[in-house]
């Protein structure tokens, strides 16, 4: 994630004015308020004051970035991560260089298009080679994947992976977005200067709309008999059914271990205990009426 602590370099490169406005106006179209809340009090003062002075904005903001460190807790807050922690095999797809994983990496729609347009059947299949060398050599006997990009992939996953269960999630895809978008835009600091918030935003907006059309279109391809689909409400409200309802479709007894691992698990994970991310559409440059009428049929197929 971008540190505060490159201001220090960025800064005292600027040689004009105009140079100065630029990073101070970059920085602060890119501020959180969750992390701006992180800052000392003379930061949040000098960023409310940008607009009508940014070169005092900038010399404050020098002045009191050695002493930040709260980019590490934004992150967690934004996408946990541990040593340990069980990620999603879209590395693996990206291993045979063909994987949506890479738009998320930068902003690169050239990459999106291309990726679009090729069949991802081979690069499924060396996904289940790895899958099983993993397998060989960590032991184990059944397969969990977790990825978004399965959403425009459900005819390749049911053709590669024969007789896959599929577990659809669904949840209002407007803070969904929004919160990709911070995300996004938040780790673009790390190699874009200035970030254009509002390209990414709009670009993804799109992006996340053929994703949701995709499912659309192919969510029946996956039987009944083999797939559920759980709404973030319905989760939320019965966690550890919901996870003993899929445990029965994949045909897994739910023995007294499981139930404690499950409900350990559930108790040290409660929602919002890290704190939360404020954001929201205006941030950037969204309209909120015109992204729910563009995920309105996605809403009407799974949500209503």
């Amino acid at each position: 994630m971008h540190h505060y602590q490159r201001w220090r370099s960025v800064i005292a490169r600027a040689r004009t004015r105009q140079e100065v406005d630029q990073v101070v106006r970059e920085y602060v179209s890119c501020l959180l308020p969750s992390e701006l809340s992180k800052l000392p009090e003379s930061s949040q003062a000098a960023v409310a004051e940008a607009t009508i002075d940014l070169v005092g904005a900038a010399f404050v903001l020098r002045r009191d970035e050695l002493g930040f460190r709260g980019d590490d807790e934004t992150a967690a807050l934004m996408h946990e991560m541990t040593t340990e922690h069980v990620h999603e095999e879209i590395q693996l797809l990206a291993n045979d260089f063909s994987t949506m994983f890479m738009e998320t990496l930068a902003y690169v729609p050239r990459w999106a298009d291309y990726y679009l347009a090729h069949d991802q059947t081979s690069t499924y299949e060396y996904l289940a080679t790895q899958l099983k060398a993993l397998q060989f050599l960590r032991g184990g006997r059944r397969w969990l994947l977790k990825s978004p990009q399965h959403l425009e992939q459900l005819p390749v996953l049911d053709k590669v992976f024969p007789g896959v269960v599929v577990v659809c999630t669904h949840r209002d895809p407007v803070p969904v977005a929004i919160s990709m978008v911070a995300m996004l835009t938040y780790s673009a600091r790390m190699h874009r200067s200035p970030v254009p918030v509002q390209e990414i935003a709009a670009g993804w907006i799109g992006r996340l709309e053929l994703m949701l059309n995709a499912l659309i279109r192919d969510r029946d391809v996956i039987a009944t008999e083999r797939s559920i689909d759980v709404t973030f409400d319905d989760f939320m409200a019965d966690e550890l059914g919901v996870a003993e309802r899929v445990y029965g479709l994949v045909g897994e007894p739910v023995t007294d271990e499981a139930r404690g691992a499950l409900s350990e698990y559930l108790a040290g994970h409660q929602r919002g205990r890290l704190g939360k991310v404020v954001t929201s559409c205006e941030m950037f440059g969204l309209n909120e009426g015109e992204m729910r009428e563009r995920f309105a049929p996605y809403v009407s197929r799974f949500l209503s």
